[in-house]
């Protein structure tokens, strides 16, 4: 059991604080993020606009009525802008303690996804580097059924799905890293 528990909290921990890191010390997600002009008016109009959370789309996929846009109008609201995305919370949220702890619940998971994977494969994934590798790969996977669809589907910037990219390469070779040492060798392995 310690051979598994050690690993994946160790996992865990070195994913977590580099997301903390990443989001909280490092400049670029401030640098992709950017600030809407007038946010004061913005922020005001929501408020009265807008009563349930929820992600939001514009222009609507769908009209007053909850019945599909004609595509020939959608399209042209489309091609003429402006197109957008919310995800939007009318009551505040503060960075509180249960944030940081569902956030290292989600460094868990991923942690344990890779260290299963890891364990399923050290049969034929045996030196440290590719296993590390491997990982890294999960984090691609993982980017590109994510990040890329936004991008591609919801308009989300390039620089904003690229800095996802960079934040997943290096957080699964951070993973990668620290398992890929205590996976142990299969006793049916090459060498």
């Amino acid at each position: 059991m310690k051979r598994i528990v050690l690993p994946l909290l160790l996992g865990a921990l070195g994913y977590f604080l580099w997301e903390t890191a990443s989001w909280t010390i490092l400049p670029w997600h401030n640098q992709v993020l950017k600030r809407l002009p007038e946010e004061t008016l913005i922020r005001d109009t929501l408020k009265v606009v807008v009563e349930k959370p929820g992600i939001y789309v514009f222009p609507g996929w769908t009209n007053a009525e909850g019945k599909p846009e004609p595509r020939s109008e959608l399209d042209g609201k489309m091609a003429t802008g402006p197109v957008g995305f919310l995800a939007f919370q009318p009551v505040g949220k503060t960075l509180s303690m249960s944030r940081f702890m569902i956030g290292f619940a989600v460094a868990v998971m991923v942690s344990g996804i890779c260290l299963l994977v890891l364990m399923l494969s050290r049969g034929f994934v045996v030196a440290v580097i590719p296993r590390v590798l491997y990982v890294v790969l999960l984090g691609i996977l993982g980017w590109v059924y994510a990040h890329v669809p936004y991008w591609n589907w919801m308009s989300f910037s390039s620089d904003y799905t690229l800095l996802a990219l960079m934040d997943t390469l290096i957080g699964f070779a951070i993973v990668g890293s620290i398992l890929a040492k205590f996976v142990p060798r299969n006793e049916n392995s090459k060498q």
